[in-house]
């Protein structure tokens, strides 16, 4: 089946066949008919795009109907009819939206003495428009110009749609309540998604800082979310299309800068409110475009340079003024970390392994990217247009992570560079009136890589974990994901829609091919990563005692001392073809039928795991291939009584989409044949492990010091290489052999009308229902065989059940979950430059594992569970929106001849993001830490306290009264009060943003060129600029909160019931983003020509 898949797609990439995934275009369509209301076949109809001069020409067909598939974005255009025996008509102007198919309907007389009036019906209306079914949203240039954005980035832009959302999750955008990640981004028709899935925006580059393209080079955005046009693929969260500018018959150009620094930013929150630290964001850029040859041949390039240099918002200060701050609340910028304790571990590692891990004061991440964007449109002729583009980002940053709670000394970081290429070329053709093709070929290359050596000068030291109590923590030493991170990637797509326009019927066939070949080279833990439980061990050099915490952890090449970097190199396909039938039924009905198959391939296969095999009959090279993956879509339009005011829209469909590659690659680098890892837990080695300096050697020293031998003797090289392929704990990540790709079934049903007074009204719903999601499970382990006395739940005894494996972590899937939305929406665009509009949606989001971590080992482990961590329990998902209000108000005036000014105003209100209860501890003994779900007491009598250290002084009872109080201060804990907390069932509290921009506009005309200076400020959260206590953003870390740690059990060998402490430090879960809770200014200068 593999190899028959592949000679179709070398194949289709020899012929013309390819892949459609991406809208690039529009169409128009329409009927001319005479004053009697009958069909005029044979009419020449010919519709012109202004600014370049291109021409699309048809006749009308036996019915009457013609048809411009593939047109270009934008306008103006005209249109002009011409029947012998009736007057000539041309058209006034309009512009087309990004994927609209404007429908026209034209009426027009005989030719006589006397003219006679001849109507033309046309629908200027992006929402009621004939060839919408789904929920979408399309973003002009004019609405990117005029709208706030201080990022300059497509999340700017996708948050205007109402079931779109952002801060859920680990970051980007979240459409229709799923994953980010599983979005599907396209420009220019081709895909640009982060394949490997490394960046949590589901962005490609996002981790270095940058966008994939420059927003100057962006003509147009539409973000869909029930799209029933089979063309468009490979999401089950939304699709999100950008089209690039072009050139034009006119030379037209800008030169700009805009700028940021702390100055232009709010203090910082609490009483003793402070400037922020210094800091500067510069972006700097040009672009131009024009004809080469008239009507003919058009060019179109852009540069953009962004530099940053953003220090960290939270400080280190001594115990002395840290308990003194407390007292009256602490400052969002300064750390529960003293400086004491950080200088502890600084120069405990000094003193006694000649290591310095870098400051703990200032340190200045710094940034840079670079985008060039070149593109040529070629008129070849009236029926055939080309366009050839490149895209080229370059990409550096520092990465370091610090919070109140968090500290990395600056060794502990590294440097992500990034760079990526990528060449699309489009064809579009017309061979007649009734046929036409879009072609697209694109080849991307990718390098994503993640640099040491700038922090780690002192040499590769182990990373080092140093808990401090009250979810505190301090990071040194080399990152354990760093070293040696080095991931490439190329990408072959290429893209064919033949469609047929026959009477009343647009027929489309196609077929859709991705190609990735993807170099992985990545060792998690090489250097050693230990984990203590307190400050005092690892002073101590201690890993923990044997009801701690403590862990060290280290993965290694089982072909050690040959090749210490085992990289993968993984090859994938996707393929797929589909066929759709859009009929215009008529009376103002649409209908649109298809049905689309992809099928993904995985071409390598990772290494055999023998002894896995023999244990227990897993095949690791088991991957799925070949498989059928159905999506057949239905969708309908009706234009009530053909009026153009009351619309009916919706639709029903399966849309299947993607994952991250690097939920896969684990299977390729984690196979147990290739790499393996040495656990050694303190509660279960007795903290029998000692802190080596050597990160590179560490492996080394340690069965050197087992077997009591000298590691620098050649002679018990040997040995020490055998001992390290028999370590019996190794991990090994397996995949399902009938693993899918997630899939959704998705049904929308939508009214639309024009209200008096110009306003628009829409009224929507969305229901998804999972198919196939995502879903890990731990074949290691046993299924339990107690309960845990009190709440009831399961609890493990002796958690593996093969004492040769530690994790046997295998990707599957599962059907639980589903997510809906309800939607409204009003709006009204004014002749005078006025538009405004404002939507509400209510939504839900249920699922059993949210996806928002990398590894297959994370996806399990850090997946909250009330009971048996490998049964599949449905709950609330990190992406479950709720409650949104998104509005938008833009005005501009022009005034004096020369000036102009506008105001925009963008508000964004939704519910806090969701969070999960925890334990700090392994309740369930599943060998997982803090993934078990708190149970909620009563009262005090159904849960024992003890004190969290020798030195506190709590009473049972006085500290079950703070934890009472704390429970009944939060609505969700206190409303489940006898009850398992549900997975991310609780909430931080409601967000409100309001965000302007103000741009003052100077114009004069020389020649024939009009020339333009803009002066903008953007301002970011501007109520906070009002009120210092609004716009406050909320998060709660990972999401989630460990409420209580279990300290023992009150009987001997952990029997009887649990015992636990509570840190009565915090009032409550969340924290406040001292980032996100100011305002921010970002001013602008441009000129245009």
């Amino acid at each position: 089946m593999k190899r028959i898949l592949l000679l179709i797609f070398f194949v289709i990439t020899a012929s013309s066949a390819a892949w459609a995934q991406g809208i690039t275009t529009s169409a128009i369509n329409g009927v001319v008919k005479d004053q009697n209301g009958g069909a005029l076949p044979g009419a020449s109809v010919v519709a012109v795009h202004k600014p370049t001069g291109t021409q699309y020409g048809v006749v009308t067909n036996e019915v009457g109907k013609f048809y411009f598939p593939n047109v270009r974005v934008g306008g103006p255009y005209s249109v002009k009819v011409t029947f012998v025996g009736y007057t000539d008509y041309e058209e006034p102007e309009f512009t087309l939206a990004l994927g609209e198919n404007r429908n026209l309907s034209i009426t027009v007389s005989e030719a006589s003495n006397t003219l006679t009036e001849i109507v033309v019906t046309a629908n200027p209306n992006d929402v009621i428009n004939s060839g919408r079914t789904g929920a979408a949203t399309n973003i002009s240039s004019a609405t990117i110009e005029r709208n706030p954005s201080i990022s300059r980035s497509l999340s700017d832009f996708t948050r205007l749609t109402p079931q779109a959302a952002s801060g859920l999750g680990n970051g980007g955008t979240s459409i229709a309540g799923k994953n980010s990640r599983y979005n599907n981004v396209t420009i220019d028709g081709a895909v640009n998604n982060d394949a490997f899935g490394l960046n949590s925006s589901g962005q490609p580059g996002s981790n270095a800082g940058t966008e994939i393209v420059s927003l100057d080079a962006i003509k147009e955005v539409s973000i869909v979310v029930s799209p029933y046009d089979v063309t468009q693929g490979s999401f089950s969260g939304g699709g999100i299309n950008a089209v690039t500018r072009s050139g034009t018959n006119e030379f037209e150009g800008s030169v700009y800068h805009f700028f940021r620094n702390e100055k232009t930013s709010g203090k910082t929150l609490g009483e003793t409110r402070q400037r922020q630290n210094e800091f500067f964001n510069r972006q700097t850029g040009a672009r131009i475009g024009g004809p080469i040859i008239k009507n003919k041949l058009f060019f179109f390039g852009s540069f953009e340079q962004q530099k940053a240099e953003t220090p960290f918002a939270v400080n280190l200060v001594k115990q002395a003024e840290l308990t003194e701050l407390q007292k009256n609340g602490l400052p969002a910028n300064v750390s529960l970390i003293s400086e004491e304790e950080a200088e502890r571990v600084r120069k405990h590692l000094i003193d006694n392994y000649s290591y310095d891990p870098g400051t703990y004061g200032k340190f200045t991440p710094a940034s840079e990217n670079n985008k060039i964007f070149a593109r040529l449109d070629w008129n070849i002729s009236d029926k055939h247009q080309l366009t050839l583009r490149h895209n080229y980002v370059k990409a550096e940053q520092d990465d370091l992570a610090r919070s109140q709670v968090v500290l990395e000394f600056s060794g502990h970081g590294f440097v992500i560079d990034y760079e990526n290429n990528s060449t699309i070329l489009e064809l579009n053709s017309r061979f007649s009136p009734t046929t036409s093709n879009r072609f697209i070929a694109g080849w991307t290359t990718v390098d994503d890589n993640r640099d040491v050596s700038s922090q780690n000068k002192n040499g590769l030291f182990p990373h080092l974990d140093i808990n401090l109590g009250s979810n505190r923590i301090i990071r040194a030493g080399g990152q354990r994901s760093s070293q040696g991170n080095l991931k490439s990637q190329d990408i072959l797509q290429i893209t064919d829609n033949f469609t047929w326009f026959k009477n009343k019927h647009t027929i489309t066939i196609g077929t859709h091919n991705e190609y990735y070949k993807i170099f992985n080279s990545f060792v998690n833990r090489y250097n050693g990563h230990y984990e203590y439980a307190t400050l005092n061990d690892f002073e101590n050099d201690l890993l923990g005692s044997t009801t701690s915490t403590g862990r060290f952890r280290l993965s290694y090449s089982l072909d050690y001392f040959n090749d210490r970097f085992k990289a993968v190199t993984l090859r994938f396909l996707q393929t797929g073809f589909y066929a759709q039938d859009e009929f215009d039924a008529g009376k103002g009905l649409r209908l649109t039928a298809g049905l689309r198959v992809d099928i993904p391939v995985f071409i390598d296969k990772p290494n055999a795991n023998q002894g896995l095999m023999d244990e227990y009959g897993l095949d690791t090279r088991d991957v799925p291939s070949g498989q059928l993956l159905w999506s057949p879509r239905f969708g309908f339009n009706y234009d009530v009584n053909e009026s153009g005011k009351h619309q009916i829209r919706g639709g029903v469909g399966i849309f299947t989409g993607r994952i991250p590659f690097v939920w896969v690659a684990n299977q390729y680098t984690n196979s147990g044949a290739t790499l393996a890892t040495l656990d050694i837990r303190a509660n279960r080695n007795n903290g029998a492990m000692p802190l080596y300096a050597d990160g590179n050697r560490i492996l080394e020293y340690y069965w050197a010091d087992q077997l009591g031998v000298d590691v620098n003797d050649p002679a018990v090289r040997t040995k020490i290489e055998s001992e390290l392929k028999n370590i019996p704990t190794s991990e090994v990540n397996l995949m399902d052999r009938n693993f899918r790709l997630p899939q959704v079934f998705r049904a929308n049903v939508a009214y639309d009308v024009k209200l008096p007074l110009g306003i628009t009204a829409t009224l929507e719903a969305i229901y998804s229902k999972t198919i196939n999601e995502i879903n890990y499970e731990n074949v290691n382990l046993t299924y339990p065989t107690e309960k845990v006395v009190g709440d009831g739940r399961p609890r493990h005894t002796a958690a593996l059940a093969n004492s040769k494996f530690q994790n046997l972590l295998l990707i599957n899937n599962t059907n639980k979950g589903y997510q809906y939305s309800l939607t409204g929406s009003l709006q009204k665009s004014w002749d005078k430059g006025l538009f405004a509009s404002i939507a509400y949606n209510y939504g839900q989001s249920r699922d059993v594992n949210s996806g928002t971590n990398t590894t297959a080992l994370s996806g399990w482990e850090f997946n909250p569970t009330p009971g048996y961590s490998n049964d599949q329990f449905l709950s609330y998902s990190v992406w479950d929106l709720r409650h949104r209000v998104v509005g938008n108000i833009s005005y501009r005036k022009e005034f004096l001849g020369f000036m102009a000014a506008t105001v925009s105003v963008f508000y964004n209100g939704q519910s806090g993001e969701p969070f999960s209860y925890t334990i700090n501890g392994d309740l369930n003994g599943d060998g997982a830490f803090g993934n078990d779900l708190v149970y909620i007491p009563r009262h005090k009598n159904e849960i024992l306290l003890a004190p969290m250290s020798a030195s506190d002084l709590r009473t049972p009872d006085e500290i079950w009264s703070q934890l009472n109080a704390f429970i009944a201060n939060d609505d969700y804990l206190n409303s489940h009060r006898g009850q398992i907390a549900a997975r991310n069932a609780a909430r931080t509290p409601w967000e409100s943003k309001f965000d302007l921009r103000f741009m003052m506009e100077f114009f004069a005309k020389f020649g024939k060129y009009k020339h333009t200076l803009q002066l903008t400020a953007d301002i970011e959260n501007v109520g906070n600029l009002i009120d210092q206590d609004y716009g406050r953003d909320y998060f709660v870390l990972n999401n989630s909160y460990n409420l209580l740690a279990l300290q023992g059990y009150e009987g001997p060998g952990n029997t009887g019931r649990p015992v636990y402490s509570f840190d009565n430090s915090k009032t409550e879960a969340y924290q406040v983003s001292n980032v996100g809770s100011i305002w921010r200014m970002q001013f602008g200068l441009r000129y245009i020509f």
